[in-house]
């Protein structure tokens, strides 16, 4: 059986993901945050970036307190 969630996406796809647009993704992408491949020639951000990169943003999240979002916003 074929895994319906692809392990490799384009950056347009990892940005839906991430509830961002390809211009912050691509900031991310360039600044190092997030980690990619280069495949025939495009960008392609692995599934496990992606995981990682969410997995750091709630790191020591406490119910009832902000999510500090500044990082995002460099």
């Amino acid at each position: 059986m074929i895994d319906p969630q692809p392990m490799l996406l384009s950056t347009g796809q990892a940005a839906r993901r991430l509830g961002v647009g390809k211009t912050k993704m691509l900031e991310l992408i360039r600044g190092e945050r997030i980690a990619c491949k280069m495949l025939n020639g495009r960008i392609r951000v692995p599934m496990a970036a992606l995981e990682a990169f969410e997995a750091a943003l709630v790191e020591g999240y406490v119910r009832g307190r902000p999510v500090a979002v500044a990082a995002l916003n460099d």
